[in-house]
């Protein structure tokens, strides 16, 4: 597993998953998943991928991974390498060119996984400390839940983040916009028009008086976030601000650490009120 831009999800993960005996490895020859180049040149999305697999696998470990993009990229190496022993032959020669060979297909998953399949809400529950007495609108982001094949959850009503925010004490509703793209790549063609999109979601939490907003993917975290203040200008609404927040933050905070263990203070959206409400709880 790897986080960069977004270190305040790895700082998180790396104290929840030892809590409930999950040892995490990192691997400093990790690189990009190879998704940005697939729309290039499909051949070196899958050479930069199959290296992650080759780099895992040689080491005899499986992946997690804290992207939406990275889950889906490797997962779909992973499937046109186990159903096409030619490309399979083709993407050996070019590993074995920088000392790597891929004998076997490590699993992926996502952290959703881990926590909701392997862990089991049962075993979160019998773990908090300290519930977290709030209001969250939950986002999945889209490459957990699509393609099919790969998704995480029930494409059209997925429920695995609902129930991991509900074992900590959090409180969901439905909403709307709730499966709604973060707008990623539309920022390459028409920044205006993904945040107006942004806006939309973001104005729909806080109508409905949502102390946050709780992520699972570093994009799309960085989408709700970062752009928060462009957003509130463009809209002409200063007040178009709230919380956005990964899910293991919080359950890290319910674990009993501390809100800087867990990176909050590394948080750019306005967090003091929900930093409030979690302390009060």
């Amino acid at each position: 597993m790897t986080a960069t831009q977004q270190y305040a999800y790895e700082l998180a993960v790396k104290r929840v998953f030892p809590v409930f005996g999950i040892e995490l490895v990192d691997i400093d020859e990790f690189s990009c998943c190879g998704e940005p180049l697939r729309n290039v040149n499909v051949k070196k999305w899958l050479v930069f991928a199959s290296r992650i697999l080759a780099e895992a696998s040689t080491r005899d470990l499986d992946i997690v991974t804290t992207c939406n993009g990275c889950y889906l990229s490797l997962n779909e190496a992973r499937r046109v390498l186990q159903e096409n022993s030619q490309i399979m032959y083709k993407i050996n020669q070019a590993l074995r060119k920088i000392g790597l060979e891929l004998s076997s297909l490590p699993r992926v998953k996502h952290v959703i996984q881990l926590l909701y399949d392997d862990i089991g809400i049962e075993r979160i529950k019998g773990k908090v400390k300290r519930e977290i007495k709030i209001k969250a609108a939950t986002h999945y982001g889209c490459h957990i839940l699509r393609p099919r094949e790969f998704a995480v959850d029930n494409p059209y009503n997925p429920t695995k983040l609902e129930e991991l925010c509900n074992a900590i004490g959090i409180k969901t509703e439905d909403y709307p916009e709730r499966l709604d793209c973060c707008m990623l790549m539309l920022d390459h063609m028409d920044l205006k028009k993904a945040n107006l999109i942004r806006a939309k979601k973001l104005k729909s939490i806080i109508e409905r008086k949502f102390d946050c907003l709780v992520t699972v993917c570093p994009l799309c975290q960085n989408e709700y976030e970062t752009r928060q203040r462009a957003i509130a200008r463009l809209m002409k609404n200063p007040k178009l601000r709230i919380p956005v927040v990964y899910y293991v933050q919080l359950l890290g905070i319910a674990l009993g650490f501390s809100p800087e263990d867990v990176g909050l203070h590394l948080n750019t959206s306005p967090i003091g009120s929900l930093l409030s409400k979690i302390t009060e709880s």
